[in-house]
């Protein structure tokens, strides 16, 4: 049965060009809308709930110092020679 179709679809006659390159267009437009809705689904149904259950069991500690280095300097001339 495989062979007889395989057969019948080498040797039947090439489908209408025009109905062809506007299937081809409405394929194009359906993909484009389905990539957007699976890249939508797995973010909000997959990476969401992962980085909200990451949030709650990983608290980070308040940090009460900051890294922060306040520096009392004036630029003069000199500081912008070899500045590498």
């Amino acid at each position: 049965m495989a062979g007889g179709t395989l057969l019948l679809g080498l040797l039947s006659v090439p489908p209408i060009p025009w109905l062809l390159q506007k299937w081809m267009v409405l394929l194009h437009f359906i993909g484009r809308i389905n990539t957007k809705i699976l890249l939508a689904i797995v973010f909000f149904g997959v990476l969401t709930p992962i980085a909200w259950m990451y949030r709650f069991f990983h608290k980070s500690p308040k940090k009460e110092d900051s890294s922060f280095v306040q520096r009392e300097h004036t630029f003069d001339a000199s500081d912008f020679e070899r500045t590498f």
